[in-house]
Order: C-alpha cells, then sequence, then structure tokens
C-alpha cells in the first residue's frame, strides 16, 4: 500500500515538473507587450495609485498588488526594464499555473467522488491536460491575471467540494477567503459563485427529492441521513458568499459603474455580434486550437452525460459553468468578451473531459473479458493519444507565438541615438508609453501631437544639440522622404537621414506617419491576429491613426488640414461620441457652425451620459438654426 502511495504521488510529482518546465521555457524570450507593460507600469506604483488606477480599468486590484509588490523587494534588479525584470514580471503567472495543475489533480478527485475505482487515474489524466492545455501555457507566461484567476476558480471550486464532503469549518473558511480573493482578481468570478450556486442549489433539489421518496416508503435509510446532511449545506454555503460579497462592499460602486460603461460601448461596438459567430470562437479559444478544441468539447459533453446518469447536480455544475461565461457576453452585449481570454474554465471543463476518456479504464470483469473489454481499451488509448497530440501541437503554436519586440526597438535607438535625439511613437493608442517603458529616456518619447505641441522650442533644442528624429511605430510605413527603416517583430524603427530642424516639415512627417499608419492599418491587424498574441480591430486601428493625425495638426493650428482625418475618423468608427465631438469643435474652430452643430448632435447621440433636458434644448435650438446658442449648450453637456 505504501509503495502504490508513493508512485502515485511521483506520477502527480512528475506532472507537476511537467507544467513547471513548460511554463519556464523561454519565459523572458520575448518582451513585454502592451497589456503587460500596463502591468509593469501601474503594479509598481505605489498601493493607492494602484487602486485608483484599477478603479478605471476592466480588472480589480488584486493581481496588480501581489505582482507589484515582487518589484518593491530588494530581490528586484536595479536599472531600467531588462529581460531579468520581464521575467520576473511574469514570474507570478507562471507560479499560479503550477499551482493550478496540483490544485486540478485534487479537484478532480473531489468531484469525480470516492465511488469510482479509477479516480487517480482520471485525476491524474485531468492534471496532464491542464499542464499541456496551450491557453493554459499561453497565460502562465504572461504578466497578466488570467493565470492567477484559473488557480483561484480551481482552488475556490476544491474548497467548496471539500466543505461539503467533510462540513469541516476550515474549509468552509477557506471557501470565503478564496472567494473573496477571486472577487478581487477579475469581474467573471461572479459568474463562478453562480456556477457554484447551481450545483449548490441542485444538489439540495436532488437530495430533497431522495429524502421524500424514502420517507413515502417509511424508510429510514443512510440515503436520508446523507441527503439530510448534504441539504443543511445549502446555508453554510450562503453565508459564506453572503461574507465575501460583503468584503467586496468597497468595491461595489467601481463593478456599477463599470457595467453601466460597458453596456454603453457595447451598444455603439455591437456587442459581440452574432452568437452563432461568437461562440465557436470561444470554444476555439478554450483550445486546443484548431480542431482539437471541438474533439475537447465533445468529450466534455459525454462527460457531462456520465456524470447526468450518476450525480446530475455535478452535471448541471459542468454545463453552468461553462455556459454562464460564453451565454452572458451575448446577454450583456459585452464586445470585451471577444478577447476570449477563458483559460479559468480549463480546470472543471478538463474534468469532465477525463470523465469521457476513462469509460474505457476499467478493468473488464470476468463475464466482460474479451472483444468488448479489448475495444474499450483501444477507444480509451486512441482518445487519450489524440488528446495529447493536439494539446502538445498547440503548445508548440503557443511557443510559436511572438509579441511586439519593444524591448529590442528601445535597445536599437539606446545605441544608435544621440542624447539630443528625439523619438516618435505612435500612432496607436499608447505606443508612446509601451516603448518609452523601455526607453532609458522616456522624457524625449513622444507622440506626433506632442512633437507638434512642443514646437518651435524644441526644434530648436534639437538644433543646439544637433539631435535626429526617430521614428517607432507598430505598423509597417511605407516609404517615409529621409528615413530609413529598420524592421523589427511588430515593430518598426525608423532613423533619420539628415537633421531637420523645421518645425513645419516636423509636423508634416508626424502627421504622415499617423497616415501612413491608417494606410496599413488592416494589414497589421491581420498580422498581428495572425501572430496568435493581439487580436486587434483594424477599425479601432485606423480610426485611432486618423484622430492622431488630426491631433497633430490641430495642436500645431492648422485646423483647416485637421478636419479630412477627423472626417475619415468618424466614418470609419461610427458611434464614437468622443470623435463627433472632437470633430464639433474642429468645426468650430473654422467658424463652421452648422456642421460643428451636426456633429455635436451625433456625439450626444452615441454617448447616453450626454443625453437629457439639456440635449432636448439643445436639438430645438438647432432645429431653430439658433446655431451659437445650441453650440453653447453643446459645448456645457461635452465638456
Amino acid at each position: 500500500m505504501q509503495t502504490e502511495q508513493l508512485w502515485r504521488q511521483a506520477q502527480i510529482t512528475g506532472i507537476i515538473l511537467l507544467a513547471m518546465g513548460l511554463l519556464f521555457y523561454h519565459l523572458a524570450e520575448d518582451s513585454l507587450w502592451g497589456d503587460e507593460i500596463f502591468t509593469a507600469i501601474f503594479a509598481a506604483k505605489p498601493v493607492g495609485e494602484t487602486i485608483a488606477f484599477t478603479a478605471s480599468d476592466i480588472h480589480p486590484p488584486l493581481y496588480y498588488l501581489l505582482a507589484g509588490g515582487l518589484s518593491h523587494t530588494r530581490l528586484w534588479p536595479a536599472g531600467p526594464p531588462s529581460r531579468a525584470t520581464d521575467w520576473l514580471w511574469r514570474w507570478p503567472s507562471a507560479m499560479a499555473g503550477v499551482l493550478a495543475v496540483a490544485i486540478t489533480y485534487r479537484l478532480a478527485k473531489a468531484l469525480i467522488g470516492p465511488s469510482q475505482v479509477d479516480r487517480h487515474r482520471l485525476a491524474l489524466l485531468t492534471a496532464l491536460l491542464l499542464a499541456l492545455a496551450p491557453v493554459a501555457v499561453k497565460y502562465g507566461q504572461e504578466a497578466r491575471m488570467h493565470a492567477l484567476f484559473m488557480t483561484l476558480s480551481a482552488g475556490t471550486t476544491l474548497l467548496l467540494a471539500l466543505a461539503r464532503q467533510t462540513g469541516r469549518r476550515r474549509y468552509w473558511a477557506g471557501y470565503t477567503v478564496a472567494t473573496i480573493l477571486n472577487l478581487y482578481t477579475m469581474y467573471f468570478s461572479f459568474l463562478i459563485i453562480a456556477a457554484q450556486g447551481i450545483w449548490v442549489i441542485s444538489s439540495r433539489q436532488a437530495n430533497q427529492g431522495r429524502r421524500q421518496k424514502a420517507e413515502g416508503r417509511k424508510k429510514k435509510s443512510r440515503i436520508t441521513h446523507h441527503a439530510s446532511r448534504i441539504t443543511d449545506h445549502f446555508l453554510p454555503w450562503l453565508l459564506t458568499v453572503s461574507l465575501a460579497l460583503l468584503a467586496y462592499l468597497p468595491w461595489w460602486p467601481v463593478l456599477l459603474k463599470l457595467l453601466v460603461f460597458r453596456a454603453q460601448v457595447g451598444a455603439v461596438e455591437g456587442g459581440v455580434g452574432s452568437p452563432w459567430a461568437f461562440l465557436p470562437k470561444a470554444i476555439e479559444a478554450i483550445g486546443p486550437f484548431g480542431g482539437g478544441a471541438w474533439l475537447f468539447l465533445g468529450l466534455y459533453l459525454v462527460g457531462l452525460g456520465i456524470a447526468w446518469r450518476k450525480d446530475r447536480a455535478l452535471a448541471c455544475f459542468g454545463a453552468a459553468w461553462l455556459l454562464l461565461p460564453l451565454g452572458l457576453p451575448i446577454l450583456l452585449g459585452d464586445s470585451r468578451a471577444l478577447h476570449v481570454r477563458y483559460a479559468f474554465l480549463l480546470p472543471v471543463y478538463l474534468v469532465f473531459v477525463a470523465m469521457a476518456v476513462g469509460q474505457g479504464s476499467r478493468q473488464p470483469s470476468a463475464v466482460s473479458r474479451g472483444l468488448r473489454g479489448r475495444w474499450d481499451w483501444w477507444v480509451m488509448g486512441l482518445l487519450l493519444a489524440a488528446l495529447l497530440v493536439v494539446s502538445c501541437w498547440g503548445v508548440g503554436q503557443v511557443y510559436a507565438q511572438r509579441k511586439p519586440d519593444w524591448r529590442g526597438a528601445a535597445a536599437m535607438v539606446t545605441g544608435l541615438a544621440g542624447p539630443g535625439d528625439v523619438v516618435v511613437a505612435g500612432p496607436l493608442w499608447d505606443d508612446e508609453r509601451f516603448f518609452g517603458y523601455y526607453y532609458p529616456q522616456p522624457e524625449r518619447v513622444m507622440s506626433s501631437p506632442g512633437l507638434a505641441f512642443r514646437l518651435p522650442g524644441l526644434a530648436a533644442d534639437m538644433a543646439a544639440s544637433e539631435g535626429r528624429l526617430w521614428l517607432v511605430t507598430r505598423h509597417r510605413p511605407g516609404k517615409l522622404k529621409g528615413f530609413v527603416p529598420h524592421p523589427l517583430y511588430g515593430v518598426t524603427v525608423l532613423a533619420q537621414e539628415q537633421p531637420n530642424y523645421d518645425p513645419v516639415a516636423l509636423v508634416r512627417i508626424g502627421a504622415e506617419l499617423c497616415k501612413q499608419a491608417a494606410r496599413s492599418a488592416e494589414d497589421w491587424a491581420a498580422e498581428m491576429a495572425a501572430g496568435g498574441v493581439l487580436q486587434p480591430d483594424f477599425r479601432a486601428s485606423k480610426a485611432g491613426a486618423y484622430l492622431c493625425q488630426g491631433d497633430t495638426y490641430a495642436v500645431a493650428g492648422d485646423f483647416a488640414a485637421a478636419l479630412e482625418p477627423y472626417q475619415k475618423m468618424v466614418e470609419i468608427f461610427p458611434g464614437w461620441a468622443g470623435g463627433y465631438a472632437t470633430l464639433a469643435k474642429t468645426y468650430l474652430a473654422v467658424d463652421n457652425l452648422p456642421a460643428a452643430t451636426v456633429a455635436f448632435q451625433q456625439a450626444v447621440r452615441f454617448n447616453p451620459a450626454w443625453q437629457g433636458p439639456t440635449a432636448d434644448q439643445a436639438a430645438e435650438l438647432t432645429q431653430a438654426e439658433a446655431w451659437a446658442e445650441a453650440i453653447a449648450l453643446y459645448q456645457s453637456i461635452v465638456e
């Protein structure tokens, strides 16, 4: 018995070591990409600033606080960001991924139940599938909260299962604490609580039905006692969840504000679109990539059917675990769901996949020995081989994905630039911030509008120090006169051949960079989506590039030139309230009051927060062609 126990421990230890090897393999090979740079910037700030930032972000603060805590220790390397700091930022996610494998093994044993002879094998298979899950490897190598959320979601479910099986207070207390941590990690945690609630309530109803049948036969059996015992677990669960929600009280206003905002954005951007287009994308995102996802889904459905015959409450829980996260974004119209970051589904999802595969793992009895028993083993072996092949292939695909090389771009410019050189990064949102994170002189990095704003003083400063202009863009720019391109993956650096200190020429260079980005936005978005790390909407990229071009002209005082790119901006991305407001102010700057009024009307139309009695009064003044009075009211609304 002891030898068998040691062998089992060696098996799960081997799988955990496998997960560790996969997650730490080339962990800092690529530089941080956009969202990871946000983590590094905001998590490293003081606690108060980090919490203030997350109050306007799409994620609660816990992950940022945990990851940022490491950056404040003496272990953190001194100096600018480097390969070493990139590794350290990703280390918490990698460790969370390893821990998730260990928890999932224990979770599978708890869900499968002691009556299943082969539950160790099934739990081992579940842990192995998670260790090889491409999505788990992908997010386990990113400095984001998705791996931590997967681990906590599996942990809360395990603690709930143990609490219900044993009734021990320590498990209920652990479930409460883990649920609180989960709530402060991602907003999807409410769906985890909902799925767990369906499990508890379904178990209560099922056992009440059994007890009533037993009482109808006037029998007091072990089943009746067990049923009443499980039924009583509804109140402890309700109490623990209530305590967790009470601990979440400080964050409720932030959550409500976010829900209103996301509903507005979803209405403008069209939500997730057709459910029949969104759902296949979501299933494939759970992985493994490509056709392997549908093999896993089929086995998951088979696993639900197996669970339904034995424990209908568990089957209801398994169904809710997948359906709630996939269905709710469709109902709410939340366009953020198009990023389909559903790694947290894997631990429970794979338990049911393992149940389906494990149907053929039981030793055939003496009666059933023969062709059928051997066929069960063949089926199981083929299924297991197929799962492992597609999983390993998917992990290879993850390693093949590359992130925009901001670290390499910054190193190139650092090695070649002089002290008086200026770097223009853009035109996409936050390009300036992403490049400036790695560049040792972030104060010399600016956007095209920022360059125009600081002229002509900046031009004089460059002339005095014989500085040159560098351009850094995520798009593949066309031929730009006077610049030599140096393409890296996902980023292109353009070096100025001959210095030019004419403010007008510098403004035109910045505007041309934005214009070329708008032209190549669709190709860039397709290239990044094929890479697998970014899933950009080319419309937003193109509109952002035109916004950058218009802002460059507007900051330089050439409002007439800014009108064309601003108009293209709203045509490409209709429903953008802020874009229409910018266009309206530009029309106002060139004294085109009727056009400014129409643009203001469009801005109010697409922003419910700006609608109301004042907007209605402004619309009446517009009908009367009282342009100045209408514009005054619109300005009071928008500003």
